[in-house]
């Protein structure tokens, strides 16, 4: 296989491990890989399923906000991904609410 095919491939197992973490409630594992990976081997599909594994655990202020604003520089932002982000600052006990949902 081509070297692309081999980091298709990559994306795709990290992808499925992240899952696997998180169905297992092993979030610091799946922490831990998605730090591990560099930016070509992130997906937009890489940063919703960090995101839909912490958005009901995680206050906004914390690794969601972290993970949005890296999704965005990567420029792997999707309407799903601004939703679960949505909803992370919807779950969380800030101030300000109403602010950041403009900003997203």
């Amino acid at each position: 296989g081509s070297k692309e095919e081999d980091e298709q491939r990559l994306v795709q197992s990290a992808n499925e491990a992240l899952r696997t973490f998180f169905k297992m409630n092993n979030d610091e594992d799946a922490k831990l890989l998605f730090r591990s990976l560099n930016d070509s081997s992130r997906t937009a599909e890489t940063y919703i399923i960090m995101v839909e594994g912490l958005v009901e655990k995680e206050p906004w202020s914390g690794e969601i906000s972290q993970l949005y604003q890296s999704a965005v520089q990567s420029k792997c932002l999707t309407e799903e991904l601004a939703f679960l982000a949505m909803k992370s600052v919807v779950f969380s006990k800030l101030d300000g609410k109403m602010r950041v949902l403009r900003d997203i």
